[in-house]
């Protein structure tokens, strides 16, 4: 089921018993992002006003990009969602080093 999964290098993309889930971008609008899980499938964490955006500096909903790798923290939600409390935009694998 996912949850309670443990993290353990970059797969750790399942939705937890804490509200935490990550992978990739695949839609975005004012008050939510959806993520496609490693599993094939999605989850929707909403944003609000005190939802924190992080980058490797402070940011906001318009730092987030469809396609991008996210790490998401919050409380979920008993349809499978997450009402975000912080959303930390991961460096993309493909990047040079």
């Amino acid at each position: 089921t996912g949850r309670g999964a443990g993290i353990a290098g970059a797969g750790f993309d399942r939705l937890t018993a804490g509200g935490f889930l990550a992978g990739q971008v695949v839609s975005k609008d004012a008050t939510s992002v959806t993520v496609k899980l490693r599993d094939g499938g999605s989850r929707v964490a909403f944003i609000t006003t005190s939802t924190q955006i992080l980058t490797s500096r402070p940011g906001t909903l318009a730092d987030v990009a469809v396609g991008e790798e996210l790490t998401i923290q919050g409380t979920a939600n008993s349809d499978g969602s997450i009402s975000a409390q912080s959303i930390q935009v991961r460096p993309s694998m493909s990047q040079g080093q």
